[in-house]
């Protein structure tokens, strides 16, 4: 039951209760006929709610909120989000968007020339609210994403070089370089199971059973519900030997790449981009790695949806841009 008040300096709000307790919500007029209007309007819209007919009102802030309480990522990451949202809310703000129910896919096409940044920011900028609208229509708080076509930014790498697959012998190569450093199992990890970093560093000991031979891994990249934040791989046999040391005497909870912890983010970069440079092999990156494990599978004739489940894609198309040559997958990466 809502009721109309007014405030000590004449303009209109309405009272009202919810499961948290009494609210109000300013009208925002001090015309006491407008406001029985607003008052009315705002009770059917309260009981189309209650009724499923419509979604409830969704503020963007408090979505984007929301949105971050149901992440498990890193502090920096946390931090780069909140930067990317600063610039979408002050496009929403400019854009009289107070609500995200409003948002449409006109609206959101002016953004790019609203924004006028370097087309990666855009980019990034963009699919995180792409996904925040993806995730509220998951979990029930729109029926439907009113966004249904999103601008494509096209982008360019400045070292087009170094995109791409390192090559078997290059992999193993880099491997015997490394087979006596710190860095050496954080290497082979990466290149026979075909995570990313982020996700590497992410593993404890009680994610590796090597009695059934599998990996648990958590895709908080991909991850958009329930059913697809977990993913296994299968250990294969060149690092089987290396996980039963590093795991050995160490509580379930406990990091299995320790190593990679304890240095600056660009730790393992900087020693592979060095020891590429001392080889004399095009340096690819770390997720040239990754690169090489899913294009070996799929030159190896795995099968695309086997690989894309694997690799953590959310979708084929992601998997088939490597065929430029939920469940346990066994007898798979022997093939490499």
């Amino acid at each position: 039951m809502a009721s109309l008040k007014q405030n000590r300096f004449g303009v209109f709000y309405v009272q009202y209760y919810t499961e948290k307790g009494q609210k109000r919500k300013s009208l925002r007029t001090k015309n006491r006929e407008i406001a029985k209007k607003l008052l009315r309007q705002f009770e059917n819209t309260q009981d189309l709610v209650k009724s499923g007919l419509i979604d409830a009102p969704i503020i963007p802030a408090k979505a984007f909120e929301k949105y971050l309480q149901g992440k498990s990522v890193k502090d920096q990451v946390i931090l780069r989000y909140r930067q990317h949202w600063h610039w979408i809310e002050s496009f929403l703000q400019e854009r009289s968007i107070g609500l995200l129910n409003d948002l449409t896919a006109v609206t959101v096409s002016e953004y790019p020339n609203w924004r006028q940044a370097a087309k990666k920011t855009i980019q990034e900028e963009l699919r995180l609210l792409k996904s925040i609208m993806t995730w509220l229509t998951e979990n029930g708080y729109l029926r439907a994403n009113p966004v249904n076509i999103w601008p494509k930014i096209k982008t360019t790498t400045k070292k087009p070089e170094t995109i791409g697959s390192y090559s078997k012998g290059e992999v193993e190569r880099i491997l015997a370089h490394f087979n006596e450093h710190p860095a050496g199992s954080a290497l082979s990890f990466l290149a026979f199971t075909g995570v990313r970093r982020s996700e590497m560093e992410a593993i404890c000991v009680a994610d590796v059973d090597l009695e059934k031979g599998v990996l648990r891994i958590k895709s908080e990249k991909t991850a958009t519900m329930t059913s697809n934040q977990i993913r296994y791989v299968e250990i294969h046999p060149r690092i089987a030997d290396m996980l039963k040391t590093k795991i050995a005497g160490k509580a379930p909870d406990a990091p299995v790449f320790p190593e990679t912890q304890k240095h600056r983010p660009a730790w393992l970069t900087q020693l592979l981009e060095t020891a590429c440079r001392q080889l004399k092999i095009q340096y690819r990156r770390v997720h040239g790695l990754r690169h090489y494990w899913i294009t070996s599978l799929l030159s190896a004739g795995v099968p695309l949806a086997v690989v894309m489940r694997m690799a953590g894609h959310s979708n084929l198309s992601t998997t088939q841009k490597y065929l430029h040559l939920g469940e346990h997958h066994h007898g798979w990466v022997e093939k490499i």
